[in-house]
């Protein structure tokens, strides 16, 4: 009774602090609605050595019309730019050349987004650090430290501490290669005949149809009993064969929640790292929790990408089927619905479906996409903790392909 007590008041302390804390920072603003050219880093990037090279490669193909665009794997080459101002340090990515084939050309572009970063990014492109506080909350910390033990997704406000609260320097603007950005192109760019796609999307083939819409098509919320994330992917493959696809496209496996998954969750936050195989909340299909979880993250636990995988016990042309739900978390509130602090989930999962299929795509694992039309579910639902999902019903089915030796 006493243990519970305590932690019911660490928890509401905690509150007060989360919200005294996010109060000092910066609301991400909305990215422009222009066509976003996807590239990925092939150099690090830190604001302490401006003027340094940045190179990047195109993670899809930027399409331009009349089958002609950017193709995907045309490299990116321009400088670093750093601001330092009183309070926050800027940077900016100045590319003005893309490779495609052996030539290069000029090209001008901005950066819209950097993918689950915590730091946010101005309407001219330019990426902002977080704001050192004039006063250090000590008291405020602690707080934070304690109940952290006891609610795993206060993490987010005792990084945000750590951040915010701890650094006597200005926090720098670093990004290691493999971190995803979305530019936005502001001269014409240099087009070039889109090869076809490995993995392009194909129809749906004869049969597998019957054979999907027998699964389940929606997830449910273990603790809360409650409809949650919709399945919007199937695979075709091994159990081998996707943990081999997901780990050569960059994602990390997810640890299952525990205590010792959530203290190493804890210690790396405090030490100002991420955790790339930090642990997702426990959704069912049937009862049954996920036989895989993979997920991206860059250098917050706030924001990331995430995939379930249950086994759909069934098989496709001698190849066993699995169903999964793909969700990117974009920040962290207090759900009414659940009581508690979960992730807030991007209310676009088509746009996840996507990410998941092209960095399969851009790592050479699809062997075939196809899409099952699913009329019966609907256009705008919400999941487990509330949070609004929109899609267009689609399941996508991606038949991997098989690893050579």
């Amino acid at each position: 009774m006493r243990r519970s007590r305590l932690i019911r008041w660490i928890f509401l302390l905690a509150l007060v602090a989360f919200v005294i804390l996010e109060s000092h920072a910066q609301s991400e603003p909305l990215a422009p609605t222009v066509q976003p050219l996807w590239v990925r880093l092939e150099s690090s990037v830190n604001s302490a050595h401006p003027g340094a090279e940045v190179r990047a490669v195109v993670l899809r193909p930027f399409p331009a019309g009349d089958g002609r665009g950017i193709p995907m794997g045309s490299q990116l080459m321009g400088r670093s730019v750093t601001e330092a101002p009183k309070t926050r340090t800027k940077l900016q990515l100045q590319f003005d050349r893309v490779r495609i084939g052996a030539r290069d050309f000029p090209i001008s572009a901005r950066v819209l987004d950097v993918d689950n970063a915590r730091e946010t990014v101005e309407k001219d492109g330019t990426i902002v650090a977080l704001q050192p506080l004039r006063k250090r909350p000590g008291t405020v910390e602690a707080v934070l430290l304690a109940a952290a033990y006891a609610h795993p997704a206060l993490l987010v406000s005792l990084e945000t501490t750590k951040y915010v609260v701890r650094e006597v320097d200005r926090p720098e603007v670093h990004y290691p290669p493999g971190v995803n950005l979305s530019l936005a192109l502001t001269t014409t760019p240099p087009l070039a005949a889109l090869p076809e796609l490995s993995g392009s999307e194909a129809p749906l083939p004869p049969g597998v149809a019957a054979i999907l819409n027998q699964l389940p098509d929606r997830t449910e919320a273990k603790h809360l009993s409650a409809p949650s994330d919709w399945i919007n992917l199937a695979f075709v493959g091994s159990r081998d064969e996707l943990t081999h696809a997901f780990r050569q496209a960059g994602w990390h496996t997810a640890a299952h929640l525990s205590l010792e998954s959530g203290t190493r969750t804890f210690l790396a936050v405090a030490a100002h790292h991420s955790y790339q195989r930090a642990p997702v909340s426990t959704l069912v299909v049937g009862g049954r929790e996920p036989d895989l979880v993979f997920q991206k993250q860059n250098n917050t636990f706030a924001k990331r990408d995430h995939i379930r995988i249950w086994s759909s016990g069934t098989d496709w042309r001698g190849r066993p089927i699995w169903i999964a739900a793909a969700t990117h978390d974009i920040g962290i509130e207090f759900s009414t619905k659940a009581r508690t602090f979960s992730h807030k989930v991007d209310s676009n999962v088509d746009d996840e479906r996507s990410k998941v299929i092209f960095d399969l795509r851009f790592a050479r694992q699809v062997g075939s996409v196809s899409y099952l039309v699913r009329p019966a579910v609907p256009r705008e639902s919400t999941n487990g903790t509330g949070d609004r999902i929109r899609t267009d019903g689609r399941m996508a089915l991606v038949e991997l392909i098989k690893p050579q030796g």
